[in-house]
């Protein structure tokens, strides 16, 4: 039906293939039964994370949902990735048989940042994203094209 919300499920399709360092559990991502993407997952553990980070990952996915409802198709969403037992470390991406998309992770390490990496400089002055020169206002980045 014409704005039915797309039918997403995830299919384990086996397990042991390595991508770079990871030992790895492949999912098949089907939208409408239709093949839309193919993730690669390690164990928490071999990315180093601890079960309240994946939990953060968890939460963020779900902040950021109602932005993906316009993403291309076959993008992240958080409901069926919640059925993915460890962390995306290759996502490839399909349009048909074709790919459209990969992502890989080539390292992830744990380490003490500095507080003063999130410290903005100075002059800086707050902005409404979709007001004007915003994303989606006239002249931003995600309005009608300029012509």
């Amino acid at each position: 039906a014409p704005g039915a919300a797309p039918t997403i499920t995830v299919q384990e399709k086996g397990s042991g293939e390595k991508v770079g360092p990871y030992t790895t559990t492949r999912y098949e991502v089907l939208t409408n039964g239709q093949r839309t993407s193919e993730v690669w997952a390690a164990t928490n553990s071999q990315i180093h994370l601890q079960e309240s980070d994946f939990k953060t990952f968890q939460g963020m996915a779900k902040l950021f949902e109602p932005l993906t409802r316009n993403a291309p198709k076959g993008s992240w969403s958080a409901g069926p990735m919640e059925q993915i037992k460890g962390f995306p470390v290759k996502t490839v991406t399909y349009d048909g048989q074709r790919a459209t998309y990969e992502m890989t992770v080539v390292n992830a390490e744990t380490r003490s940042l500095q507080g003063s990496l999130f410290t903005l400089p100075s002059g800086l002055k707050k902005q409404d994203m979709m007001g004007p020169g915003g994303m989606g206002g006239p002249g931003g980045g995600m309005g009608r094209p300029r012509r």
